[in-house]
């Protein structure tokens, strides 16, 4: 399928450095329209919440590798550390939103953490909010066209937003699947804070504290359910991120850095192991496909 070259687009953009509005921090916001079976390649989700709100046509949002469609009216949520990729329907083109926050409020960023959680599988993202539709507009809105006390009702507007949010998967409940046994919903639910987690998480023993249990129990637990262990699956989600910030554009300098690395050789060494190549091959070759 072809890269998209979108028709139409208009947004604001600060990923590296999002400003404050109150608690809140505002990434990016705008809108795109899409040719007929184009798609926007696969990147990885930072550390924050992006919305992807279906305006006109049809299309498909990938997470993770797994497609889920998407129609005018939805709302797809994506989170942090998710491998993200979104495709236009050939003969009814994509139009949608997208805003990308944040908040620094305790409350919220819970509240958040809690919606990750109960609703990590691609599959359980949807939502049809009309009123948290046009919220999101009236934030484009205003970003592309500030008026007289814009920071103020942008405060009002974003942390609106993701109450919306919040209110709008209260009480959703988790796409139904078999029934699993107690270990599998744990190693699920590890897998899900490290998937969630990729460029926060301190080290592994976080999964201690996080669950109650000792760090070999969940090791072991890991990899009877798994067959792979934790270490093993932890380094190859953040090197297939890594893969994914380079391609970007990213420096490796600033991938390691965004993804805990204890140094730029660490990072370069773990990288070379996995793929046999340097971290810069990567970065090099997104260069020469701009070209």
């Amino acid at each position: 399928m072809a890269q998209s070259r979108h028709r139409y687009e208009v947004s604001w953009n600060s990923l590296s450095s999002p400003e404050a509005y109150g608690d809140c921090l505002l990434y990016q916001v705008g809108r795109i329209h899409m040719h007929g079976g184009t798609k926007i390649s696969e990147h990885t989700q930072l550390d924050y919440f992006e919305l992807t709100i279906a305006a006109e046509g049809k299309g498909t949002v990938y997470t993770n590798g797994k497609a889920v469609p998407i129609t005018a009216g939805d709302v797809y949520l994506s989170f942090a550390g998710d491998f993200h990729a979104i495709a236009s329907d050939t003969r009814d083109p994509l139009k949608f939103d997208f805003i990308t926050v944040d908040t620094k409020s305790p409350a919220l960023r819970a509240a958040l953490e809690g919606l990750v959680a109960e609703h990590h599988g691609a599959d359980e993202r949807l939502l049809r909010d009309k009123t948290l539709t046009r919220t999101a507009s009236r934030i484009l809105a205003e970003k592309m066209d500030p008026s007289p006390f814009g920071e103020r009702l942008l405060s009002a507007l974003i942390e609106e937003l993701i109450i919306l949010l919040l209110r709008g998967f209260e009480g959703k409940a988790p796409t139904a699947e078999r029934e699993r046994s107690e270990k599998e919903m744990l190693a699920l639910r590890l897998m899900h804070y490290i998937d969630s987690h990729i460029y926060s998480i301190p080290s592994l023993r976080a999964l201690a504290e996080m669950t109650g249990y000792t760090y070999n129990y969940l090791s072991n637990l890991f990899k009877d359910v798994t067959g792979v262990t934790l270490s093993h699956y932890y380094k190859e989600r953040r090197l297939e991120a890594a893969t994914l910030l380079l391609r970007e554009g990213f420096s490796v300098t600033k991938t390691a850095s965004l993804l805990g690395y204890s140094s730029i050789y660490a990072f370069s060494n773990a990288y070379k192991n996995r793929y046999g190549t340097c971290p810069c091959t990567a970065k090099n070759q997104n260069e020469g496909e701009k070209t």
